[in-house]
């Protein structure tokens, strides 16, 4: 039981103020002897008990009286009471992509989002006449431009619910949380609650915990919390988390492997499997089945496809299974950009260990395997140029599509090359420099040139002893700490150098005391990657080893990743395409017929596919994929009541939505006043009194 008004209980003192009258009007007479009263005596004898019971019972119905007017003043509530009086509630909405899971047998399917909207309804519709309701969607953030915060008409409110649009983002609970308490501490209506309806997982709870018994204790005492648990569990699931082209590279016109990297984050077995992958028209695509996947694991799938067209363009992942209640979580896009050809200028010295061939012989071959077998008399594939750093000049970088310096010293670099080197990076270019022996140039703090100035100090020397580390892996590192990759062994370098010197311990591939061995330095819009490993045979037997192909497609896949960054974005990203700044009269047109102004960069809610438009007409290669967070699809399943409380405090109260029947604000959270039950009472109390008074024979 609460109080609303509980300053009003000390009106109750009031119940002295009887005891005091009785007591002052209980006067004692004198005692004079007189033979006549004698018989009187037995007489009044006989009376006296029935005239104290019925003084008591006056005087006990007074104070009655008094109390229960003071209590009914103090307006105390009870959850076993229906409420009465106007409520200010404030409803949390979660429109993350886990809302979207499908609930319910196959005759009557809908979604969690489905659930939460109808049990808003009923609740709106059960506030207490006089109330004042705001909604807040959220999701990773507060979704302000699918309520009107000015609307506070619990009616206006329930017709505005169409406006609740499901959206790809992951589940933050701090920010809508925040919103709702400011909402709450402006609130004038005697009574407040706080409705979260969410399906939110143990992890957003866990995330959120902290900040959510802070915000609580900025909350008046009175207002009452409520989490409505959406959802049931999902026992089996499919999630695809990333899908790379196997070399790095993708050629139109040609059929090439990916990796589809999936798991199945649930309890249970998932069974019949198939994975597809094609362009975004459905055209071209290929399946590969897989039978199962156990419960936790992640595999990667090897598919192959062919894009004919040359350009960006956009690629489409499924992945499906009998009995999938979230399929949009087995779907995936991403932009990649088919090619003609591939122009790598390649910069080396002569090899220490064969003077006949220059130290990036083993890189030009195995850039080359990328595009496989080139057609004869074609200028197709991957080409390389190789130079020495005395045959640098100006012009070079015009058409190329990446820079490998091979174990060049930064000193020998014409500084005009240099200067070209650092502009072409800026516009968003990627370039390697891999095993630099000799000394930094001096007096350099900015560009390029201040980038291996920088490096000499932080590199430092590689210590002897290797530990792997794949959970630290860094950059295009990350690949070979998962299958299949994983799987190719320990490669020995016999030589891993910082910029100044050499260093001639033994280390393992990937890294060294947990320590990257290539680091990435910003250059405007690109980056420059500076490694401390060789790709020569006088460095080790990396050129050797099964792993060094994959190695050099993961670092021209790293370049590649990095040019399409503007294009693979996570939902709620802005769209940023570089070729298309310029214009006017844009329009993005997305998936479910979306179309936003393109005269800002508009902020993507949803997953899919976005091209440009210009009068209808779809500018060329301005194509841009979006992606749900993965970590959202990683727990499905609402966290159990008894976690939540245990995170959050006992404050929070938890109730199902999946049942809409009987009254929504008496389940146990949503008190009612006693006043409109004490007054009767008083009133009854009053009748009382004045029957006793006239039967005591006292004044009323």
């Amino acid at each position: 039981m609460g109080f609303l008004a509980p300053l009003m209980l000390l009106g109750a003192l009031a119940a002295a103020i009887p005891v005091a009258l009785h007591l002052i009007h209980r006067s004692r007479p004198t005692v004079v002897p007189w033979a006549a009263m004698e018989f009187l005596l037995k007489s009044i004898k006989e009376t006296q008990a029935a005239s104290r019971l019925r003084d008591l019972l006056l005087l006990l119905c007074r104070i009655a009286v008094l109390v229960l007017a003071a209590l009914a003043l103090a307006r105390p509530t009870a959850s076993f009471v229906p409420p009465t009086g106007p409520v200010e509630a404030v409803f949390l909405v979660d429109l993350s992509r886990s809302m979207s899971t499908m609930e319910g047998s196959d005759a009557s399917k809908s979604t969690r989002l489905d659930i939460a909207r109808a049990r808003l309804a009923k609740m709106l519709d059960s506030l207490p006449v006089g109330s004042r309701a705001s909604v807040i969607p959220f999701t990773d953030r507060v979704l302000a431009g699918m309520a009107d915060p000015l609307v506070r008409d619990p009616a206006a409110v329930r017709d505005g619910l169409s406006r609740l649009v499901q959206t790809d983002l992951p589940t933050r609970l701090g920010p809508a949380w925040e919103e709702a308490v400011s909402r709450i501490r402006l609130a004038t209506l005697p009574q407040t609650q706080i409705h979260l309806i969410s399906d939110a997982g143990a992890g957003a709870w866990r995330e959120a915990g902290e900040s959510l018994r802070e915000m609580q204790q900025r909350l008046p005492g009175s207002t009452r919390i409520q989490w409505i648990r959406v959802g049931t569990p999902v026992t089996s699931h499919v999630q695809i988390l990333d899908a790379q082209p196997t070399g790095g590279l993708v050629f139109a016109g040609k059929r090439q492997g990916w990796r589809v990297r999936i798991k199945n984050p649930a309890s249970e077995p998932v069974r019949g499997i198939q994975v597809a992958l094609g362009d975004i028209r459905g055209e071209n695509a290929e399946e590969a089945p897989l039978a199962e996947l156990a419960p936790g694991e992640e595999r990667v799938v090897s598919i192959e496809a062919m894009l004919e067209k040359p350009g960006p363009q956009a690629v489409e992942i499924v992945a499906t299974f009998p009995g999938s209640r979230l399929a949009a979580d087995g779907k995936s896009t991403r932009v990649v950009t088919a090619r003609d050809r591939y122009r790598v200028l390649m910069v080396e010295e002569t090899s220490l260990a064969d003077p006949t061939r220059g130290n990036g012989f083993f890189l030009a071959h195995a850039l080359r395997s990328l595009a496989g077998e080139g057609i004869p008399g074609e200028d197709r594939g991957v080409v390389v140029e190789s130079r020495t750093p005395l045959q640098l000049t100006t012009g070079l970088l015009a058409g190329i599509d990446t820079v490998y310096l091979c174990g060049v010293n930064p000193t020998s670099l014409p500084i005009s090359f240099v200067r070209e080197l650092e502009a072409w990076c800026s516009n968003g270019q990627v370039a390697f420099l891999m095993g630099a022996a000799g000394p930094a140039p001096s007096g350099s703090t900015t560009g390029l040139m201040g980038a291996f100035a920088r490096m000499q100090k932080s590199m430092g020397n590689v210590p002897r002893e290797s530990h792997p580390d794949p959970a630290s892996a860094k950059a295009w590192f990350e690949p070979f700490s998962r299958p299949p990759l994983d799987r190719l062994g320990r490669v020995v370098i016999t030589k891993a150098m910082s910029l100044d010197e050499s260093n001639g311990s033994s280390t393992l591939l990937r890294f060294t005391g947990g320590k990257a061995l290539v680091t990435t330095i910003g250059q405007g819009l690109g980056e420059f990657d500076i490694g401390a490993i060789g790709l020569d045979t006088a460095d080790g037997d990396l050129p050797l080893g099964p792993v060094f192909v994959p190695f050099v497609g993961a670092m021209v896949g790293h370049a590649e990743e990095h040019q399409s960054l503007g294009r693979n974005l996570l939902a709620g990203e802005l769209l940023s395409i570089r070729d298309n700044s310029e214009g006017k009269n844009r329009l993005w047109r997305g998936p479910g017929d979306l179309t936003l102004p393109a005269s800002t960069p508009p902020q993507v809610l949803q997953a899919g596919t976005w091209h440009l438009e210009e009068g209808g007409v779809p500018v060329p290669h301005a194509v841009a994929a979006v992606t749900a967070d993965p970590s959202e699809g990683a727990d499905l399943n609402p966290a159990p009541p008894e976690l939540v409380q245990e995170i959050v405090g006992s404050r929070i109260q938890v109730t199902e939505a999946g049942s809409l029947a009987g009254e929504v604000f008496r389940d146990g959270i949503d008190p009612g006043e006693m006043a409109g039950w004490i007054l009767p009472g008083v009133l009854a109390l009053l009748l009382l009194e004045g029957f006793v008074a006239w039967w005591a024979g006292r004044p009323l």
